[in-house]
């Protein structure tokens, strides 16, 4: 049984939600535009950790903070100050904060040498900047006409004594082949691949439109993301070197904003986080 909660109205700052056992009705939606992660600003990253706190900006600019409590939803204002930008950063590009030596990392140098525009304008970044905790800064800048075409650095230790999977979303506009490798001894080696998946819309500045989530239980890290059309949620168990869905969540207009996966009510159990683009708040978990 999945529990989906959607949001209805807004009351002294206590949101109230329905809990529905089927697919959700179509309801007035609050207008939710954007869900940000506090982990993700640490190191650039939405889909591969458990987010401590979740955020979400309404539609006239304000944010709040998620949480939830015996069934109800409770939205505190909490307003997001974002790290210190500087001249030579992409227009809205994003600062990554980071950890150890790191201190922040950025995408730097503006320029329209490639028109692409798939993120909703031709501004790309031809270079980037990581800064060191003792004021030190490194740049490396790309030759020729290649481009980042990307919003924000993303910072990962890759030390770990377990096994490494990287997934991703080959042409998530046409086809949309999602695609599992593993990581052994720096060599990568594809896994599984399966089409009809989409974790991003064409001119959309969201790029975190999945998430690792243990939906089943098992222990083992689970898949969530978008089918093709994304009006449909998918889950996929990656237990046993295998590709299997173990859930799909079908919804009445397409998910917008990034999907983030936290533990909203401190019962252990995370819970999944996302917006559709009716302004709808879902929240859901097995």
């Amino acid at each position: 049984m999945i529990l989906k909660f959607i949001l209805k109205a807004a009351l002294s700052g206590l949101l109230l939600l329905t809990l529905w056992q089927s697919a959700p009705a179509h309801a007035a939606p609050t207008c939710i535009k954007t869900i940000e992660g506090d982990r993700r600003l640490s190191s650039g990253i939405a889909t591969a950790m458990l987010e401590e706190a979740v955020f979400v900006e309404h539609c006239d600019g304000g944010w709040s903070r998620v949480r939830l409590s015996e069934g109800v939803v409770r939205l505190t204002a909490a307003p997001r100050v974002p790290p210190a930008r500087t001249a030579d950063m992409l227009p809205d590009g994003e600062v990554t904060l980071g950890h150890g030596d790191i201190s922040t990392a950025r995408l730097i140098g503006p320029t329209s040498r490639y028109r692409h525009g798939i993120l909703g304008d031709d501004v790309e970044a031809s270079g980037m900047r990581v800064v060191l905790r003792d004021g030190r800064s490194l740049e490396f800048n790309l030759p020729g006409q290649a481009v980042f075409e990307d919003l924000r650095l993303r910072l990962v230790d890759f030390d770990g004594d377990g096994a490494i999977e990287i997934a991703y979303v080959e042409t998530p506009h046409i086809g949309g082949i999602l695609r599992v490798y593993g990581l052994d001894a720096g060599q990568l080696s594809l896994e599984q691949s399966m089409s009809g998946f989409s974790n991003h819309a064409i001119g959309s500045r969201v790029l975190d439109m999945a998430a690792v989530i243990d939906w089943n239980g098992d222990g083992v890290p689970d898949l969530a993301i978008p089918d093709a059309s994304r009006r449909r949620m998918r889950i996929f168990s990656l237990a046993g070197g295998g590709l299997r869905e173990i859930a799909a969540i079908a919804h009445p207009a397409p998910i917008t904003t990034a999907v983030m996966a936290a533990d909203l009510d401190g019962d252990g159990a995370p819970e999944l986080i996302y917006g559709l683009r009716d302004g709808s708040l879902i929240i859901t978990r097995p």
